[in-house]
């Protein structure tokens, strides 16, 4: 298993050296409806000491604002976003539209991905060749993720 110490969000799973899937933590959800927020209270006066310091923190996000290097995670979750959205926008066009599924795919993806769009067209083709457009969404999924190369 692979993981972040610092960030137990999510743990890939690996089995002699291939690998298996992506797991996050279980979010169950409440079976009954949320209380009403209450209303926030008014905030306190401020003293001249406060607003002095919200002056010198508002020139310092200001400074914030003006970094220019892009964080490489974000980049790369991004590229993954990206090479998500084009491995949707590729089954929803060569499965039947009652069989498709976008948020199955999605959350598929999240498991299992990123998958290389090139890849997972030969292998979708090779699928639907043999079983068709209106097979399940879970096998064809299965069968594209059989057909991957592990890094």
């Amino acid at each position: 298993m692979l993981y972040d110490p610092d960030d137990l969000s999510q743990v890939e799973v690996w089995q002699h050296g291939t690998f298996l899937e992506r797991v996050r933590p279980l979010s169950p959800q409440p079976q009954r409806r949320p209380k009403a927020p209450s209303p926030a209270p008014p905030p306190p006066a401020k003293s001249s000491e406060e607003r002095d310091n919200e002056w010198v923190d508002r020139l310092v996000d200001e400074g914030k604002a003006l970094e220019l290097t892009p964080d490489p995670i974000e980049e790369a979750l991004a590229e993954q976003r990206r090479l998500d959205e084009q491995v949707v926008a590729l089954i929803e066009d060569h499965v039947h539209p009652e069989v498709f599924d976008a948020k199955r795919v999605r959350d598929f993806l999240d498991r299992f991905g990123p998958l290389d769009p090139r890849a997972v067209e030969d292998a979708l083709l090779l699928a639907l060749e043999f079983g068709g457009v209106d097979q399940h969404l879970d096998q064809l999924l299965t069968d594209l993720l059989s057909h991957q190369e592990t890094p």
